[in-house]
């Protein structure tokens, strides 16, 4: 790989790490500065990211059942140990609950323990199916955990389409990425299938990303400053003042932005930025980030809420809400984020690199 190929790899992973960042900021929904309600969309984001670089990096050395093999291996070491170890650790986290509540005077009850804790959607989380089929609870256990399952699955038939159609894929993918947009949106369908929704719109993002790596592959013009910070301020002014159609329309307004990122001549300042050391960093830890950062707002919460004694808000069902004040809520969003930042550096160096060297 060359040298301009490396970078344009770190920035795409900059923009990974702010969407992981988006998503951890919506998951304490408050009356915070940094609550971001449209965070989840960062999710979608991450399919179409993804399915830009698998294209990048493999769509053309998938030549044969081996390297299709060795391909799934890769993906296997990549995303299955530390989904494992976040399973275990909210595991052990549900045990040391259950014994606390059942033997101390905790006020904290375990009424959505079947549903999200059920022994199937464990199994379901292990196999990593969860949000494949729809007899799962696709949040269930550590819930962002759901992306992984779908995408682990993703790869597995995109591996199989770039080794079988080849010189063709391009139009076998265009034909199959129909057939699943048909899927989504016929009522028969939705009824009818036993796969979840969000697999099949992981599987037509990933597509939208293949197709953004495409277009990028054959054109050869890039971005200077003055188009790159007018592409930027255009952008960002649609998604101010039109939100409503950037995010009706957000896998397109996405795959825009990957492009645009792509596109940047090394030398221009929002290229130069997106390579900022802290940024690379946040886009290095950023897989570790995304599957502790759930555990890590439950975990600074109950801090918040029995040693320091923040009274928090209860929704309906009696759990722990926020705590109606815009500086404590603020504060707490930037203490999970700290802390999540702080294990996702020990996950990555310790479990995601010494696999991933496998």
């Amino acid at each position: 790989m060359n040298i301009t190929k490396k970078n344009k790899i770190l920035t795409l992973e900059t923009l990974r790490g702010l969407a992981a960042v988006c998503v951890a900021l919506y998951h304490y929904p408050s009356t915070s500065f940094l609550f971001f309600r449209n965070g989840y969309q960062g999710v979608y984001f991450f399919f179409i990211l993804s399915g830009f670089i698998i294209s990048l990096n493999y769509s053309d050395k998938i030549i044969n059942f081996k390297d299709l093999i060795n391909f799934q291996v890769k993906r296997f070491y990549r995303l299955y140990p530390l989904h494992f170890v976040t399973l275990f650790l909210v595991l052990f986290i549900q045990i040391i609950k259950y014994f606390l509540i059942k033997y101390s005077s905790l006020d904290h009850g375990l009424n959505d323990v079947a549903r999200w804790h059920s022994f199937k959607d464990f199994v379901g989380n292990l196999l990593l199916i969860q949000s494949v089929f729809k007899d799962f609870y696709i949040f269930s256990w550590n819930g962002v955990s759901w992306s992984i399952s779908a995408e682990f699955y993703t790869y597995i038939i995109f591996g199989f389409l770039f080794l079988i159609f080849k010189k063709y894929k391009f139009f076998a993918i265009v034909v199959f990425t129909y057939i699943i947009y048909i899927i989504l949106h016929i009522d028969y369908f939705s009824s009818a299938k036993i796969f979840n929704d969000q697999f099949f719109l992981c599987i037509y993002n990933f597509s939208l990303g293949y197709f953004g790596y495409c277009l990028y592959a054959r054109i050869k013009f890039r971005l200077n400053n003055f188009i790159g910070i007018f592409f930027a301020i255009s952008l960002l002014a649609v998604k101010i003042y039109y939100e409503n159609i950037f995010y009706q329309y957000k896998e397109y307004f996405f795959l825009l932005i990957i492009l645009f990122a792509a596109m940047l001549k090394n030398n221009t300042i929002i290229y130069k930025f997106l390579n900022l050391k802290p940024l690379v960093f946040l886009g290095t830890i950023s897989y570790s980030f995304y599957l502790i950062h759930q555990i890590a707002v439950y975990l600074f919460v109950q801090f918040c809420k029995f040693i320091i004694k923040i009274n928090f808000i209860k929704d309906i069902n009696g759990n722990t809400s926020n705590t109606g004040n815009i500086y404590y809520d603020t504060l707490i969003h930037l203490g999970y984020i700290s802390l999540s930042i702080f294990l996702a550096y020990f996950l990555h160096k310790y479990i995601e690199l010494k696999y991933r060297k496998k």
